[in-house]
């Protein structure tokens, strides 16, 4: 088997019957959608249920997947989509658990990191879905344009009122 390089490749391979290369798209993408769903929810849990919940909608659905753009794209809208879901079945938008990187945290880290995650749920669902595609995923203005529907310059707008709201509210703590 040659070395598929384009996720269009491998989608195609996938939708003629070589379902174990889906595995190569599941490898390429789980961390990028796993810290996405939980820059979102701040659930360790929770995202990786979200993120096993999306990479299986995908493959459920691959025979009719459509190349209309990046599948890194499509990806983030279907992982948007389950975590809009997950706080439509639960009601809440709360700081479940503290962002763990290690157990050398310092007590002053750990705040550090809770103080951003209650200041990234103080943000609309736009704005902080902005902020996450922008700052930890490091997408590009287009690329967030085509996962948002937003204009460009809407996406400026709300990136800038963003980063001062974020700004106010560390400013206040």
């Amino acid at each position: 088997c040659r070395l598929l390089v384009k996720d269009e490749e491998i989608i195609r391979e996938v939708q003629r019957g070589q379902t174990k290369l889906f595995e190569e798209l599941v490898r390429k993408y789980y961390e990028k959608i796993y810290r996405y769903c939980y820059y979102h929810i701040s659930n360790e849990h929770s995202a990786l249920d979200i993120t096993q919940e999306v990479f299986m909608k995908i493959y459920e659905n691959i025979e009719i997947y459509e190349n209309k753009g990046k599948f890194q794209n499509y990806l983030y809208v279907i992982a948007g989509n389950a975590c809009k879901d997950y706080f439509k079945k639960k009601k809440i938008y709360s700081l479940e658990e503290v962002p763990e990187f290690g157990n050398e945290n310092t007590i002053l880290e750990t705040e550090n990191k809770i103080l951003v995650q209650q200041a990234l749920e103080s943000l609309t669902m736009e704005e902080r879905e902005i902020i996450i595609l922008r700052y930890y995923q490091d997408l590009k203005y287009k690329d967030i344009s085509q996962i948002t529907g937003a204009s460009i310059s809407r996406l400026e707008y709300y990136l800038n009122k963003s980063i001062k709201k974020l700004r106010e509210y560390m400013e206040r703590e």
